[in-house]
């Protein structure tokens, strides 16, 4: 079986998970809101385990395509933060985004761009503890952009 095959049942796995846990069918107790809640993290964790294989795949067979648009970098940024705000809120985390106040048109893939923020931005939220503030911030100067995330879990400064 092709890789990219189990995505979609990793993706169906994931959906059934959340409308467990939305009480759709009726309410969980505690032991089974938690079984649920752990099998949706880890159908999550695959999904995340299956996108980076097949990135690495592409990658390694030299059929990465970049495709390039000129493209405001806070755009995919702001995505980014828009669907890590559903993860972070289930944790009582915020997100803080500082902007670069500069112009930011870039010629750049800003699917992949979203991607790399997505990283970056899961991993602060998954590792910081519940009620803390994730920062995402964008500087830029002269020769270089810069985005980072900042956390206050294990491995983030």
């Amino acid at each position: 079986m092709a890789a990219h095959d189990l995505r979609n049942p990793l993706a169906v796995i994931r959906g059934l998970s959340e409308f467990l846990l939305d009480d759709s069918l009726g309410l969980l107790n505690a032991d089974q809101k938690n079984l649920v809640d752990n099998i949706l993290t880890a159908s999550q964790s695959m999904l995340q385990l299956v996108n980076e294989l097949l990135d690495m795949a592409t990658i390694e067979s030299d059929e990465l395509q970049i495709v390039r648009k000129d493209t405001d970098l806070i755009e995919p940024i702001q995505k980014s933060i828009f669907f890590g705000k559903m993860s972070a809120d289930k944790k009582g985390t915020t997100i803080e985004f500082t902007p670069s106040s500069e112009a930011s048109n870039l010629s750049i893939d800003p699917e992949k761009i979203k991607q790399v923020v997505d990283n970056l931005l899961s991993n602060a939220i998954k590792y910081s503890p519940p009620r803390s503030v994730v920062s995402v911030e964008f500087t830029t100067s002269p020769s270089k952009q810069t985005i980072f995330s900042k956390g206050s879990g294990i491995g983030h400064t």
